[in-house]
């Protein structure tokens, strides 16, 4: 199959192609640009690797959401121990490609995130401080149990937080 991305491509082009207009996976495009060196240190490229690696997987658009979603329950840093899985032999094409067709169905990703931290201690399953803990979001067993995401830090320096606190 032929890959979507090209070497001319600028960054806005990269993102267009990736996310084929879908919010949710522009979403996780961004988040992977984002916290990609961050979850995975050692990954070439930094948060560009994993993108490369859904093009080179022919995974776009909603099935990037579905990835994320579906297979990887929302976790970041799960998903990119999947693209490292498949990139490291732990996993093949068609492996990935069926469980983002079927909900999760053919692999253990806590099985894969574990192989995938043996071989590489760097790679980060946590975040490592509070601050990135933003880049995960609480699975439904830790809503229900009440566990909220850490708040966003506040605004300062702002003219709008400063036009706000004058009132």
């Amino acid at each position: 199959m032929k890959t979507k991305l090209d070497l001319n491509d600028s960054m806005m082009d990269v993102m267009t192609k990736m996310s084929e207009g879908n919010p949710g996976a522009l979403t996780v495009c961004m988040n992977i640009l984002k916290n990609g060196e961050q979850i995975d240190p050692d990954g070439a490229m930094g948060g560009l690797g994993p993108i490369l690696s859904l093009d080179t997987l022919n995974i776009y658009g909603s099935k990037i959401w579905m990835l994320f979603k579906d297979v990887c329950e929302q976790d970041l840093a799960q998903m990119l121990a999947v693209l490292r899985g498949w990139q490291l032999g732990m996993l093949s094409e068609t492996q990935v490609r069926h469980a983002v067709e079927n909900y999760g169905d053919g692999i253990n990703v806590a099985d894969i995130c574990a192989k995938v931290a043996e071989r590489l201690p760097r790679f980060q399953l946590k975040p490592s401080n509070e601050k990135s803990e933003r880049w995960r979001r609480p699975t439904t067993l830790e809503l229900a149990n009440g566990l909220r995401p850490p708040p966003f830090a506040p605004l300062t320096g702002s003219p709008f937080v400063r036009l706000y606190e004058s009132y």
